[in-house]
C-alpha cells in the first residue's frame, strides 16, 4: 500500500516564501571556518531543530531581535558559524540567523524540496518498489546517506529517497 505524506502547513509555507522574498538576509562577514571555534566540529554541518517554537535571531544573544520563529521540530538547518553558545544557521531557502545551541540537536533530518511528489523506495534503487510519496516541505529523519540515496523514516514509513529530492546533506557527504 502506498502512502502520501503531506507537507508543511499553508501558513508556514507562505511564511517561508515571504522570508525568501522579503526577509533581510544577515551577511556572514566572516569567511567560513573549517571547524567551529567552540565545538571543534566541522563547518558547515547539518543538524535539526530540537523543539518548536525555535527563535531565529539577528545576532548571537538574547539581546538581538527575533527575526523568525520556526514552528517545526526536526527541520534541518545548516550551522555555518559559532559564537559562544550561539550557532549561525542557514535554512534551505538561504535565510540566515542565530539560534542558541540548546534549540539544536545533532540528529539528522532532510527536507523534501523537489517539485511535485518525491518518491520513497523500498531500496536504494530507482527501480525498486515505491513505498510512499512525499510532498515538498515534508521533514524526514535520516540515519544514513550514500552517494546517491538517503535512508529515511517518517512515522511507520521507511525507505530510501534520492538525494536530488531533499535538502540537508552536502553533495559529497556520506554517513551511517
Amino acid at each position: 500500500m502506498k502512502h502520501f505524506i503531506r507537507g508543511l502547513s499553508l501558513g508556514l509555507m507562505l511564511a517561508i516564501c515571504a522570508g525568501f522574498v522579503a526577509a533581510p538576509k544577515a551577511a556572514n562577514a566572516q569567511a567560513t571556518k573549517a571547524v567551529g571555534s567552540n565545538t571543534g566540529y566541522p563547518l558547515p554541518r547539518y543538524v535539526s531543530i530540537r523543539n518548536a517554537p525555535a527563535h531565529l535571531r539577528l545576532g548571537p544573544s538574547k539581546a538581538h531581535k527575533i527575526d523568525w520563529t520556526l514552528m517545526h521540530a526536526g527541520m534541518p538547518v545548516q550551522i555555518i558559524d559559532e559564537e559562544g553558545l550561539w550557532r549561525q544557521v542557514k535554512l534551505y531557502d538561504g535565510l540566515r540567523g542565530w539560534m542558541h545551541k540548546s534549540l539544536l540537536v545533532g540528529a539528522r533530518s532532510l527536507l523534501v524540496v523537489s517539485d511535485g511528489r518525491a518518491t520513497i523506495h523500498s531500496k536504494a534503487d530507482g527501480d525498486s518498489r515505491i513505498v510512499a510519496y512525499a510532498e515538498r516541505g515534508v521533514i524526514l529523519r535520516t540515519p544514513e546517506c550514500t552517494p546517491r540515496w538517503c535512508r529515511v523514516r517518517k512515522g511507520e514509513i521507511k525507505g530510501w529517497i534520492s538525494r536530488r529530492q531533499v535538502w540537508g546533506v552536502d553533495a559529497n557527504e556520506t554517513f551511517k
